[in-house]
């Protein structure tokens, strides 16, 4: 939000042509609570299937802009930056990516060229680990009881839950019926519905691009990238009808901080309207190129993301909204229900380096520690005992706090219950 009007883009991102054009009659637009099932029971099989492997080549780029902001910034803060040697400052990324599925297990590599970085995700059905290093960081290890990763990218419909899931952070689906149809529209090419979700409570509406031909997942739109220039063009159109003129965004804030809260209400509901509808979104998935892998299992061989921008140049926000990320995952092999060896999940398999910094958060007190391949008995120990001093260390500062705390709330009793000049406290 800029004040209450969402920054969102509206006609001029589209280059004016706008999607209401060519949008059929209501009467013509499916249920879209029931194209939202019919969606997500399509990727139910995820949960019925014995194993999946699957190798993508990935390739991950990064706009001119994104670049010469991402320099900018490290100059600034007395970085090198060196595009050889930092990901996120090459314009093409090559990445190696497997995938191993078998229900109770789960696994996710990915290897970037030049070795620039790697990153191993694994569940071995008793705890998460997330592996992690790059040419910029030393190797890190993180051991969980449960785990934030493990999803399926391709899967984006629903909320998918499995052995490993966090259920602290899985985000709950949107019911189907606060799904509403509002077009059809080409998506990267895919004659397609579009949804809209409602009863949005201040959130974006999520945007989905279902294929008419097969009822599949073509595109989810999330969040809204926020142009300045669109946030004013829309807060004109709504403050016109006020009988208020805007042409700076100093007008804006004047005309907003007029309204009644029933107005500010309404203008905010229909600035979210406004984005689903019309607005470039700030993080984008798209899907193509589906293979029936069994009758009634339908896989995307090619997916990917873009996420958008409003960074400048020299690093600042502010500037028009552009695709900054962009990410695109073709699958070379894709294998369903054949058996997966157990030594595809033994954490053995992660490759982690001598010396990799650990966190492991499957005991308490939490465990620190450089990683061995085998540890002796009083090495063991020593890590046990190391973390048990932290930990007493931590309570007793948060003890001395809470004295520290009581001290001071019992002194500004103390202080207030003194008698004024007339004898009265």
């Amino acid at each position: 939000w800029c004040g209450l009007v969402v920054c969102g883009c509206v006609a001029a991102a589209w280059g004016g042509d706008w999607p209401a054009a060519s949008e059929p009659a209501s009467s013509a637009l499916p249920d879209a609570a029931d194209l939202v099932r019919e969606v997500r029971e399509g990727e139910q099989w995820i949960h019925r299937v014995k194993s999946l492997q699957v190798t993508f080549e990935e390739v991950a780029r990064r706009s001119e802009v994104g670049i010469a902001a991402m320099t900018a910034t490290m100059k600034r803060a007395g970085s090198i930056p060196d595009p050889k040697n930092i990901a996120q400052l090459r314009p093409a990324l090559k990445i190696a990516v497997s995938l191993f599925f078998d229900g109770k297990h789960f696994r996710y590599e990915s290897k970037a060229e030049d070795d620039l970085f790697r990153r191993e995700e694994l569940w071995d059905g008793a705890a998460a680990y997330d592996y992690y290093y790059s040419n910029r960081r030393s190797p890190y290890l993180s051991i969980n009881s449960k785990a934030q990763f493990g999803t399926f990218e391709w899967l984006m419909a629903d909320a998918h839950q499995f052995e490993w899931t966090d259920l602290n952070t899985l985000q709950a689906a949107r019911p189907a019926k606060d799904f509403v149809a509002v077009g059809r529209e080409k998506f990267r090419g895919v004659d397609c519905w579009k949804l809209m979700t409602i009863n949005n409570q201040d959130d974006w509406p999520e945007r989905w691009f279902v294929g008419v031909s097969d009822n599949r997942l073509y595109g989810v739109w999330e969040g809204a990238a926020g142009d300045p220039a669109e946030m004013l063009a829309m807060n004109r159109e709504f403050a016109a009808a006020d009988g208020f003129e805007i042409k700076t965004e100093d007008d804006a804030e004047t005309w907003l901080d007029n309204l009644s809260q029933a107005r500010k209400d309404e203008v905010r509901e229909k600035s979210l309207v406004w984005v689903g509808r019309y607005g470039l979104p700030a993080w984008e998935l798209w899907f193509s190129d589906y293979l029936e892998l069994q009758p009634g299992i339908w896989f995307p061989k090619r997916h990917g993301s873009q996420v958008y921008s409003t960074l400048k140049e020299d690093g600042t926000s502010g500037g028009p909204v552009h695709p900054d990320h962009m990410t695109e995952l073709t699958a070379t092999d894709v294998r369903l229900d054949e058996p997966i060896a157990d030594s595809v999940f033994a954490v053995s398999a992660l490759g982690i380096r001598e010396g990799a910094e650990v966190w492991d958060g499957t005991h308490f007190p939490t465990l620190e520690y450089r990683y061995k391949a085998k540890f002796t008995p009083e090495e063991w120990q020593a890590i046990l005992d190391a973390a048990e001093k932290r930990e007493a260390a931590y309570a007793q500062a948060v003890a001395a706090q809470q004295r520290a705390q009581a001290m001071q709330q019992a002194a500004q009793r103390a202080m207030q219950n003194q008698p004024g000049p007339g004898g009265e406290p």
